[in-house]
């Protein structure tokens, strides 16, 4: 994602990333902006661990906490309040990981699984969400080199996600659920 914005020049040296992240995505992203020179600004929701916000800073991010508790077009909603700092600060581009078409691309050119050309080595997996390789990204694939994995989704308490797997659709449209 940082590369599209650099080769779109939207991106300029000395630049300042902005993103909303659940923690996953901001580590690889402070891993690039520490090597490539960038500000990182990441807006997180109240609930993430004291650790992951630790390592983030630690690896030279600085990280805005905001509220958990409210949804989609709320001023403090993670993904509305990243959206509105970049917007305010010259050169600063908002990476947006749930909406950006570079995302997903380094996925679909090469997964980054390790199988025997017939897929018998997958059995089991640690697929986690963040960095461009989600599992719903990923599924396709093993659906054809290994039919019988099985895809299991752990999650935080309170993750948006248990109603879509349970079937009841998704509670905050737009937070974050790429499949609809």
């Amino acid at each position: 994602m940082v590369t599209a914005f650099e080769h779109d020049g939207s991106l300029r040296p000395g630049g300042t990333l902005v993103e909303a992240t659940a923690g996953n995505t901001g580590l690889g992203l402070a891993l690039v902006a520490a090597l490539k020179g960038y500000r990182l600004i990441l807006v997180i929701p109240d609930k993430m661990s004291r650790e992951k916000i630790l390592h983030l800073r630690a690896m030279g991010a600085e990280v805005v906490m905001t509220r958990s508790d409210v949804g989609k077009g709320h001023p403090d909603y993670y993904q509305d309040l990243a959206q509105r700092i970049a917007s305010e600060i010259p050169g600063a581009v908002y990476v947006n990981q749930f909406s950006n078409p570079a995302n997903p691309l380094l996925t679909r050119r090469a997964p980054r699984l390790n199988l025997e050309p017939d897929g018998s080595r997958c059995r089991r997996g640690d697929l986690r969400r963040g960095l461009g390789r989600d599992p719903h990204r990923i599924e396709p694939f093993l659906g054809r080199v290994s039919p019988k994995t099985e895809f299991v989704l752990a999650d935080p308490e309170g993750s948006i996600l248990l109603d879509v797997v349970e079937g009841r659709g998704l509670v905050s449209p737009g937070a974050g659920w790429w499949k609809g």
